[in-house]
């Protein structure tokens, strides 16, 4: 039986003994690849995630500013219109006693 020559050192084993090495080395590579890239994209949606937290927080202090401002504006629109109120009533109370006069 004529022997593979391409394993060097397994030059000793049998035809498919030498394929078995040579598709399990093949496997070991894809696996070494593949590891890599999950790895790989293990460290990019952990940073995505870093970032994603970051903005979270971001948007809940814009929030509560963004609330703050409502609560002031909406203090601002009661006082005036209790002013604008509190003003008319002191006009219609100001033309009855005229009239009255």
């Amino acid at each position: 039986m004529k022997k593979l020559d391409i394993l060097g050192d397994n030059g000793n084993l049998r035809n498919e003994e030498q394929i078995v090495v040579i598709q399990a080395g093949t496997v070991l590579s894809m696996c070494e690849k593949w590891l890599k890239q999950i790895n790989s994209t293990e460290a990019a949606l952990t940073q995505k995630m870093i970032d994603l937290e970051n903005e979270t927080d971001q948007f809940s202090k814009q929030k509560g500013f963004m609330e703050e401002e409502l609560d002031y504006r909406k203090q601002a629109l009661d006082q005036a219109y209790m002013v604008r109120h509190s003003n008319m009533m002191g006009e219609e109370g100001y033309s009855t006693a005229v009239s009255c006069l």
